[in-house]
């Protein structure tokens, strides 16, 4: 139990030693609470992670290909689009014609650099998806 605890002035104020007297006498763990909020979310892809302690394949690629991976796995990065909504380019449009520059676009929809396989490709890694990386001359 935590002593010699200063005392409250205000009612209105909601000091940490009080959260964490209440967490104590409750027996809160932190771990399990975490791994039931990771269970109970529903979110789309998510049966591509296998778990949340795993390293995802090609933790270990070098830095420039790590990035984009996970930009790609993301759907956030350095594309069009963003460099738009981050003031850096005057408009969000792709070279190709194409009304924005999303990583989604870049992936699926870009007719010179689309990659032909499964966005599952970038989570399991598969030799396609890291030719295609190493290939592509666009820094994500």
């Amino acid at each position: 139990m935590l002593c010699n605890t200063p005392q409250v002035c205000l009612k209105s104020r909601k000091p940490p030693w009080i959260t964490a007297q209440h967490l104590i006498l409750t027996n809160f763990n932190s771990t399990t609470e975490w791994r039931t909020a990771w269970n109970n979310l529903t979110l789309e892809n998510a049966d591509l992670v296998v778990g949340p302690t795993q390293p995802l394949e090609g933790f270990k690629l070098p830095r420039q290909e790590w990035v984009s991976l996970n930009s790609i796995r993301t759907g956030h990065g350095r594309c069009g689009y963003s460099m738009h909504q981050w003031k850096l380019r005057d408009n969000p449009a792709c070279d190709c014609g194409n009304a924005a520059q999303t990583i989604q676009h870049i992936v699926s929809g870009y007719p010179k650099k689309k990659f032909e396989g499964k966005m599952s490709d970038f989570f399991r890694l598969t030799s396609e998806a890291l030719d295609w990386i190493a290939t592509l001359d666009i820094r994500l």
